[in-house]
This record gives structure tokens, sequence and C-alpha cells, in this order.
């Protein structure tokens, strides 16, 4: 599978991660007009009402930039709990369709008619997994890429080393890779430079941003 289009587009190739209480529509916007995709929680906001205002801010601003600049900002994502805990999961999910939001991020549950839904209006599904299975079950839901989320990650952190997650990963799915967090990408990068790195796109608390100088040495 290629890769979306939108990876070739970024500065650097990251993706903001999607963190509790911390990530809103200023910093998600600030990210996408400097070439980084920036996402959310959809929970970070207390209400969907409130949810649909970020959407509006977010894609209002991000109009308002390309528009000033003749810069195309990098697409913006949220983050949606798939869980049966989650009551509001279903309205949330249908404002991202009415508002077309380009990247859905699911957590703790793949779903295919959440991926079908999104795929509608031509939104990208990627997905947490911290194990082979979470993988497997995602594949066959039909999401566009994984986020594998191995030992050292933030949020529902995983156990296992990346390279051999990725290796184990790689032997059914063909799509796009995402990585959460930078702690082994030197490590990788190393043992495994027969990869396509460029492909792998480094998910990243901004907290810990100060690591992106090694990506741009990657995306070179």
């Amino acid at each position: 599978m290629s890769k979306p289009q939108f990876i070739n587009e970024l500065s650097i190739p990251a993706v903001a991660a999607p963190m509790f209480l911390i990530s809103g529509p200023e910093l998600v916007i600030e990210c996408c007009k400097n070439g980084i995709v920036g996402t959310f929680p959809a929970l970070n906001q207390r209400t969907s009402e409130g949810f649909e205002e970020w959407l509006i801010q977010i894609k209002t601003e991000l109009d308002a930039f390309e528009k000033e600049t003749g810069k195309k900002a990098a697409p913006f994502g949220v983050n949606l709990i798939v869980h049966n805990t989650n009551p509001r999961v279903q309205a949330d999910l249908m404002l991202c369709v009415k508002h077309k939001v380009p990247i859905i991020i699911t957590s703790l549950g793949a779903v295919s008619q959440l991926v079908d839904a999104v795929h509608s209006y031509g939104g990208l599904v990627y997905h947490d997994v911290i194990k082979k299975r979470h993988a497997e079950k995602a594949a066959e839901a039909g999401v566009d890429g994984l986020i594998l989320v191995a030992a050292g990650a933030g949020g529902h952190g995983g156990t296992l080393h990346p390279i051999p997650f990725i290796a184990e990963v790689k032997k059914f799915f063909k799509k796009q890779f995402y990585f959460q967090d930078a702690y082994l990408m030197e490590e990788i990068s190393l043992q495994q430079n027969k990869w396509e790195l460029t492909w792998l796109i480094w998910v990243l608390d901004l907290l810990i941003l100060k690591r992106v100088r090694l990506m741009m040495l990657i995306k070179k």
C-alpha cells in the first residue's frame, strides 16, 4: 500500500500525540501550521457540544492560515476511545463525520463500522495496539495504519520491545506503521536500516519533542 499523500508534505514525519488534559485546539493548530500532525482526545472537551466547537475552531483557523500564507497545513486528528464505557463515542464519531476530520486515532477497540464511517468521507483511521492480537483485530476491522505502542511509550504503554513487535506485525499487516514515542528510534535505525523508515511516523508526546532532531535525520 502506498503512503498517504499527506506524509510527503510534513516538515518531519511526526504526529503530536493526543495527550489527556493537555492537547487542545491551540496546540493542534500550531502543530498543523508547522507541518506536524496535531491531534487531541475528543474527551478533553467535556461535552460533545464543546467538542464540535473545537472542531470548528481548528478548521476555521487552519483555513485562514492557508489563505493568508498560501501554505498547506498538516492534517489534524482526533482520538476516540472506542469502548462501551464511553457513552459519547457514537455522538463524537458523528461529529467527526460531519466535519470530515482527516485522521481518527482509535483506542481500546477496533470497530469496522467506525472505520467504514470515516472512510465514507475519505478519512483515515489509525489504531493503538500494544500486542499482536490487538493488531490482528485492527487489521480485520480495516484500519489504515497501526500505532505500535511499545515499552517506554506514554498513555496505555505496552511492554514489548519495538523491533520484534514491528517484525511480528509486518508479517500480516502491509499498510502504514506509526510508532509511539521516540525512545528507541536510533536503535531501530541502526538495526533495521534495510527498512524504509520514512514509512514510519513517530507519535510523540510534545514533552519530549527535543528528540525530533533524530526524525529529521531519518527523513533525510
